[in-house]
C-alpha cells in the first residue's frame, strides 16, 4: 500500500472530527451533512469487511505431518469467493516452522473466483509446530477500516501440526561403547567362581559343564540343576535429558534444543544397533522423572518422534531430576547427561550430584548442547568455555556439541 493511502485514514477521521466540531460550534447544516456522510461511508466499509469475514471460505493442508530435519514441506492454501460481491483487500499472516516472523499474503478476490497458494516451508530445527493461516486483515477499497480476524478463535479451525524429527548419525564410535559392550557380555556368561548373576536354572543335560551346576539348589531339590544364563536385561546406558528452557532467545534457543535431541538420537541409535539397552530419563512429563527404555532398534523411531515433538519447558530443574533418579544412576554402566545449561547458576547445583556418579569403570559424561556459534545475541556468561570450565573444575568430562556439527567433531 502506498504511503499516500497509509496516511489517508488518519486524515479522513481527522476531517470527520473537524466537521463535527465545526457544526457544533457554528450550527451550520453543511458541516453536519459532511460529517454524517463520512460516518456512513465508514460504516459501509465496515459492513463490507464483516461480510467478507462472515463468508470467508478456504482449504488448507500440509503435504506431511512428519518431516526430517532440514527438509521442506508444502503448505497448500486455497481461498475461494463463491458470492456475487468481491472481497476487499486480504492481508493474511501465516505461521512458518522455521521463522518466528510470519509469512504474508496480500491480494484481492473477485466474485466467483479462487486463489491457490503453494508455500514451501523450510524445517531446519526439530520441534512441533502449528503452521498455517493465523490472522486475516480485511481492508476496504477506501482504506478506511481495517478489520483483523483471528482464525484461531473459530471453534472448528485447526492449524496443521508439523513434527520435525531430529537428525542423527550412523556408523560412528560413540564414547564408552566398547566398555559397555564388554560389561554386557560379561554379565551374559558365568565367572570362574560361578558368582555372576543368572536368569534361571534348568535340569542338568549331558554335556553341561560341572562348573555351571548350582549345587545348593540341586541338593535341596535332590536333582541336578544347571544355571541358565541370559543376556542382561537391565539398561546398561543411561541418558539423562535436560529439557529446561535454553538460555538463548529465538533461533539460538532452537539450535541448542536441536543439538541436544540430535546428540540423544545419535547415542540411542549407536547403542541400540549394538544391542545394548538404553534408558532415558528426563524432567519433561506428567511426573518429576519421565522414564523410557529401549531394548532394540525397533524402538528407535518412536523415541525419535517423541524427542521431535517435545517442548523445552521442563517444570522441574535438572538437579531435582538427578536427586529423584539416584537408584537409576547407581545401576547404570554408562551415564550421559545432555543439557543446554552453561550458566554458573544452573551448573553449581548439579555438579556435586554428578561428581558422586563419576566412578572408575563407570564414567559420567556431560554433553553440552549449544547453538551454532556464539554471535552477538549470546549472553556473555553463556559462552561454551564458561560452561565447559565449570564442569571441568568439578572433575567432570565435558563435550561441547554445537548445532549443525557431527558428534565426532565435538569440542573436548
Amino acid at each position: 500500500m502506498t504511503p499516500v493511502l497509509k496516511g489517508w485514514r488518519p486524515l479522513y477521521y481527522s476531517l470527520a472530527g473537524f466537521f463535527l466540531l465545526a457544526g457544533l460550534t457554528s450550527g451550520e447544516r453543511p458541516f453536519f451533512v459532511l460529517f454524517l456522510a463520512q460516518v456512513f461511508l465508514a460504516l459501509a466499509a465496515l459492513l463490507v469487511n464483516f461480510y467478507a469475514a462472515w463468508t470467508f471460505s478456504f482449504l488448507q493442508q500440509s503435504s506431511a505431518n512428519l518431516v526430517l530435519h532440514g527438509e521442506h514441506v508444502h503448505l497448500q492454501i486455497q481461498i475461494h469467493n463463491e458470492k456475487i460481491l468481491p472481497y476487499p483487500l486480504l492481508r493474511i499472516r501465516i505461521n512458518q516452522a522455521e521463522d518466528p516472523e510470519p509469512a504474508r499474503l496480500e491480494f484481492n478476490l473477485a466474485p466467483h473466483s479462487q486463489r491457490d497458494f503453494d508455500l514451501l516451508l523450510h524445517c531446519p530445527y526439530r520441534g512441533r509446530y502449528s503452521v498455517g493461516m493465523t490472522v486475516i486483515d480485511f481492508i476496504d477499497c477506501f482504506n478506511l477500516v481495517r478489520l483483523p480476524f483471528d482464525l484461531r478463535h473459530l471453534p472448528y479451525y485447526r492449524m496443521p501440526e508439523l513434527v520435525v524429527l531430529p537428525s542423527f548419525e550412523t556408523g560412528i564410535a560413540v564414547p564408552g561403547q566398547a566398555q559397555v559392550r564388554q560389561a554386557s557380555a560379561h554379565l551374559a556368561r558365568p565367572g570362574a567362581d560361578n558368582s555372576e548373576p543368572y536368569a534361571t536354572v534348568r535340569p542338568y543335560q549331558p554335556g553341561d559343564s560341572k562348573r555351571e551346576i548350582h549345587w545348593k539348589i540341586s541338593v535341596r531339590q535332590q536333582t541336578l540343576l544347571t544355571r541358565q544364563y541370559g543376556q542382561a536385561i537391565e539398561p546398561q546406558v543411561l541418558l539423562v535429558l535436560d529439557f529446561s528452557q535454553p538460555a538463548w532467545p529465538g533461533r539460538l534457543g532452537w539450535q541448542a534444543a536441536d543439538a541436544l535431541c540430535s546428540a540423544a538420537c545419535t547415542l540411542l541409535h549407536a547403542y541400540l544397533s549394538q544391542q545394548i539397552p538404553v534408558r532415558l530419563i528426563s524432567n519433561q512429563g506428567p511426573h518429576l522423572v519421565e522414564t523410557r527404555t529401549a531394548q532394540s532398534l525397533q524402538e528407535f523411531e518412536p523415541l525419535r518422534t517423541w524427542l521431535g515433538g517435545l517442548f523445552f519447558a521442563a517444570p522441574v530443574p535438572l538437579a531435582d531430576l538427578l536427586r529423584k533418579s539416584q537408584a537409576l544412576l547407581d545401576s547404570a554402566r554408562m551415564i550421559f547427561v545432555l543439557t543446554t545449561a552453561c550458566e554458573k547458576t544452573s551448573i553449581d547445583p548439579i555438579a556435586p550430584l554428578l561428581i558422586r556418579q563419576n566412578r572408575p569403570g563407570r564414567p559420567c559424561q556431560i554433553i553440552l548442547a549449544l547453538p551454532e556459534s556464539a554471535g552477538k545475541e549470546m549472553k556473555p556468561n553463556c559462552a561454551s568455555t564458561v560452561g565447559r570450565s565449570l564442569f571441568r573444575q568439578n572433575g567432570l568430562h565435558t563435550l561441547v556439541h554445537r548445532y549443525g556439527q557431527s558428534l565426532t567433531e565435538q569440542e573436548e
